[in-house]
């Protein structure tokens, strides 16, 4: 997340789920507020489709 613009997100069986834009500028401090509410954003629609490892 730290180094891309774009995160892609499948679903089990390779259906795109979301396409993420990530407009925040480098270099991106991983202890940066907007950071975090983005990492944030991409794990809830992990957790969403279920492929968070338990």
């Amino acid at each position: 997340m730290e180094l891309s613009n774009r995160i892609l997100v499948f679903a089990k069986g390779g259906r795109l789920e979301d396409d993420i834009t990530i407009d925040l500028p480098f270099p991106r401090d991983p202890a940066d507020e907007q950071v975090a509410v983005a990492k944030a954003r991409i794990l809830r629609k992990f957790e969403e489709l279920n492929l968070v490892a338990s």
